[in-house]
């Protein structure tokens, strides 16, 4: 995996003062990640730090890049809603209000993907099994499949795999992911990948390179583009900079690139980290 095929590495950076908006902050990777550019965004830091969760979705027309907040707190009403700017990330488009109700988020992941909602929902199904609702549309409020059982059982049936506590559920180009980064068998974090194209309906289980007792707790992990698992590590880093920890998926996670970044680690922790 050369450097060239790492994914931008994205910061928003969140502190507690209500009178400063939030910073969207990029690094590419064809330098090591060295150069930082910075944009603000019309949101305070604040809101943008407690109410719900932010995704960077590349796989929408490729460019340009989209942000997403997903508002699962004080928005206003009883429903989610999904907020949504692109470069140069100035000004947001008019708010989307789901039909999800905010009380929806307690058990249920919810993300985006190629410009459209997921909802995972990880426990209390009718099914017992972690069940994926979404549209087809882009509408956020149409959804042609809904609650679609996985191969995952849902938590408390089964929550050495499933619970929320233990890993992470991330959706890319459809298909489903869980990060499991605590309590694993093999002493490994593990990856397990669901596929759209199978209706879901099993998944495979990867050993990475990762040992969860170095590496489960020092940082964000995420799936990235063809597939890839991001560590961004900000703690315990030797360098005082956060590091950039790539697994290709064609090597089953066990190939890994290492990389240092223009961010210090002192930043790690008022920001979200997204790829």
């Amino acid at each position: 995996m050369a450097v060239n095929d790492l994914t931008t590495l994205w910061s928003l950076k969140v502190y507690p003062d209500e009178q400063q908006n939030a910073t969207l902050e990029f690094a590419n990777s064809d330098n090591g990640y060295a150069t930082i550019n910075t944009r603000q965004i019309p949101e305070p830091a604040s809101d943008a730090a407690a109410n719900g969760t932010w995704v960077i979705d590349e796989t929408l027309n490729h460019q340009p890049h989209h942000l997403w907040f997903i508002k699962t707190k004080n928005t206003g009403g009883n429903k989610i809603v999904v907020r949504h700017l692109t470069e140069p990330f100035t000004q947001f488009d008019p708010d989307i209000v789901t039909s999800f109700d905010v009380v929806a988020a307690n058990n249920r992941v919810f993300t985006i993907d190629n410009g459209r909602l997921f909802v995972i929902k990880t426990q209390h199904t009718k099914s017992g099994f972690v069940e994926l609702t979404f549209d087809q549309d882009s509408s956020f409020t149409n959804f042609s499949t809904l609650n679609l059982p996985t191969a995952f059982p849902a938590v408390p049936a089964y929550p050495s795999i499933s619970s929320l506590d233990e890993g992470y559920w991330r959706i890319h180009d459809w298909d489903l992911f869980f990060i499991k980064i605590k309590n694993t068998s093999s002493g490994f974090v593990e990856v397990y990948h669901s596929q759209n194209s199978s209706g879901y309906e099993g998944f495979t289980k990867y050993e990475s390179w990762f040992t969860t007792a170095d590496y489960s707790l020092n940082g964000s992990w995420n799936i990235g583009p063809d597939h890839n698992l991001y560590l961004i590590k900000q703690r315990n880093c030797e360098s005082g900079s956060v590091e950039v920890h790539a697994a290709s998926f064609d090597s089953g996670y066990k190939v890994v690139r290492h990389l240092g970044s223009g961010y210090k680690v002192d930043d790690g922790h008022n920001a979200f980290w997204l790829v």
